[in-house]
């Protein structure tokens, strides 16, 4: 559906292989344990413009893209594999096609056993569907032991990006708020 938005008949393969040093140290793109603190490390620019949100609803590709700073995209990489390698993240996923809203719903049900989670947006300033659905690059969703926390902070405070505390994993739904409004409220089996 994406590619074919784009004229594009078949969709390109990539294949990546790597090493890890410490298989015991890794993340998955999946919620592991109830009560993990959830964190969006990167910068806070989203657009609709050329997002899976404007194609599912107006079929449309159009708008601008929030901006890309190389320096930013190459801190918050690094950022986060020093998390995963210090094993202060338990999970780590993209939060480019379909937004924040979308990256966190697979978060919740693409492991082995679904978990939900509560997030609380800032309230006031952008849109709602912006908020939820905006794609952005050099943004991350990722996991972390409460028991980690302070560590944590401390690793993203050392390499200077940008990033917030948003929830927490558990549950059996996914709820996300803004200050008092209520934006999503689902099962994570209705999300599967």
């Amino acid at each position: 559906d994406g590619i074919e938005r784009f004229g594009v008949g078949t969709p390109p393969v990539i294949g990546m292989a790597g090493l890890i040093e410490d298989a015991e140290a890794r993340g998955t793109q999946w919620f592991q344990e109830a009560g993990d603190r959830i964190a969006l490390i990167g910068p806070d620019a989203v657009s609709l413009g050329g997002s899976e949100y404007l194609w599912a609803l107006h079929r449309r590709v159009a708008g601008r893209l929030a901006p890309l700073d190389l320096d930013v995209e190459r801190a918050v990489q690094e950022a986060c594999r020093a998390a995963i390698e210090g094993c202060l993240v338990r999970s780590a996923h993209d939060c480019a096609e379909g937004g924040l809203a979308v990256t966190v719903a697979e978060c919740c049900v693409s492991g082995p056993a679904p978990i939900g989670a509560v997030l609380d947006l800032p309230a006031g300033g952008d849109r709602d569907d912006l908020a939820l659905f905006g794609e952005g690059p050099s943004r991350i969703v990722a996991s972390v032991p409460a028991s980690a926390a302070r560590a944590f902070e401390a690793l993203l405070r050392e390499f200077a990006v940008p990033w917030r505390w948003i929830g927490r994993a558990g549950g059996d739904r996914l709820v996300v708020s803004r200050g008092e409004t209520p934006l999503v409220d689902l099962t994570v089996e209705r999300l599967g």
